[in-house]
């Protein structure tokens, strides 16, 4: 006998995302997610498209948690990093709008990372969140300093 629901399970009511899908532009293209050595002295930038649903006085932030495999849950509100954007009224009503968060640079620490941005529509909203994105922070060089020092004879004159 072949069971069927009518309902997804509540473990996957969840996952509906109703929050536009997010970017870090300034990361290489190809590249899941790493970021170039000339970005890590800057503040990571992470922007979202506009959407059907944005209102004004809505509020949005950043939130950015080391990967964990033993924890690999997305960033929630203790992850919130920098200051919360307020939608203004012009910018709810511009569907060309793009908005802006930031991830200080002082995190901007070796390792891989999760971030995704929270929505707060105030007064009184339901709470959202965008998806996730994997954001990879490369402070070791070439080997991980295992490689030794390349060593070359000193030039022959003929």
């Amino acid at each position: 006998m072949k069971i069927t629901r009518a309902q997804p399970t509540r473990a996957f009511r969840s996952v509906v995302q109703t929050l536009p899908a997010i970017s870090a532009p300034s990361t290489i293209p190809g590249y899941d997610g790493l970021l170039p050595i000339t970005e890590l002295g800057k503040d990571l930038v992470i922007t979202m498209q506009w959407w059907n649903g944005v209102t004004a006085q809505m509020r949005l932030q950043a939130a950015w948690k080391l990967f964990d495999p033993a924890n690999p849950n997305d960033p929630e509100k203790n992850d919130l990093v920098g200051n919360y954007i307020e939608v203004t009224a012009a910018e709810a009503a511009d569907q060309n709008t793009v908005f802006s968060m930031v991830v200080p640079n002082a995190l901007l620490t070796h390792g891989v990372y999760l971030v995704r941005v929270y929505s707060l529509p105030v007064p009184g909203g339901a709470e959202d969140w965008s998806a996730s994105i994997r954001t990879e922070v490369d402070t070791v060089a070439p080997g991980g300093g295992a490689l030794p020092y390349l060593k070359f004879n000193p030039p022959v004159e003929t």
